[in-house]
């Protein structure tokens, strides 16, 4: 059994709620009360957004190694040579101008993968979730799309759909609350501006993709606080918190056409 898109955003979006309210509790009872929360640390992310793709037929590893895949593509190639014509030499090749960083070293956070082993990985998840800079989003699509074009190379792509995934949020507290969902859309202008590029977008006739905000996910605040009761008889009203606004985003990419037409 595989994965639809549209189940791959309702799976990841759950994973980032879970995430969030994980979070909170950590804080505490006490500095709830008085502390907003942001998803912290980081990998929390990274862990519910993993428990929340695992399955039955369904394996999902966290920190795979990139060499790992490179090496799992080789064989896979090599079992595919009858049908591309592709000669072991021919294989090493193309995969001689991929490495993941300067020691080789580069990871993936979250790598699902079907049970039956000879195709491709089902889906690849980048999830920085804590990194609301455009720069580091784009970072994020370029490690997936290079994997992507590790696989496209060697002719893997053409049986298979593959999906990546790369998520991101934009929190802020006080007055700029009020913005946040405008600087995430922001940040998704910039992000779909990216991969319409020449650069991106030419020469993979494969790609699809599709961005929003995870609307399911959002989490808007006012300003809270509480009733201190004094001796004398007063009381006082204490705003222990500050407004705040959570928005998750999420950017689906992959060999399948229908991620274009899915909702978040």
């Amino acid at each position: 059994m595989t994965l639809a898109p549209q189940e791959i955003v309702s799976l990841i979006g759950q994973g980032v709620k879970n995430a969030f309210k994980t979070s909170i509790q950590f804080l505490g009872i006490e500095i709830d009360r008085f502390n907003n929360t942001d998803i912290h640390p980081e990998y929390l992310t990274t862990v519910e957004v993993a428990k929340s793709l695992i399955s039955g037929d369904r394996h999902v590893s966290l920190e795979t190694h990139m060499k790992e895949l490179r090496t799992r593509a080789r064989q896979l190639a090599s079992m595919d040579r009858t049908r591309t014509g592709a000669t072991l030499s021919s294989i090493d090749a193309t995969l001689a101008g991929y490495r993941f960083g300067k020691a080789d070293s580069q990871r993936l956070d979250i790598l699902v993968r079907l049970a039956e082993e000879d195709r491709p990985p089902l889906l690849m998840v980048e999830a920085k979730l804590g990194d609301g800079k455009l720069p580091g989003i784009i970072q994020d699509i370029d490690r997936i799309l290079r994997l992507f074009d590790m696989y496209d190379s060697l002719g893997l792509l053409t049986n298979y759909k593959v999906y990546g995934a790369a998520v991101f949020h934009s929190m802020e507290e006080g007055n700029a609350s009020a913005t946040t969902t405008v600087a995430a859309q922001t940040l998704l202008t910039a992000v779909n501006a990216y991969l319409a590029l020449p650069s991106v977008a030419s020469g993979r006739s494969w790609l699809h993709t599709k961005a929003g905000l995870l609307q399911s996910c959002a989490v808007s605040q006012p300003v809270t606080g509480y009733v201190e009761d004094y001796d004398d008889g007063q009381s006082e009203t204490i705003f222990a918190k500050k407004s705040f606004r959570f928005a998750p985003g999420l950017i689906l990419l992959g060999n399948d056409p229908t991620i274009r037409h899915v909702s978040f």
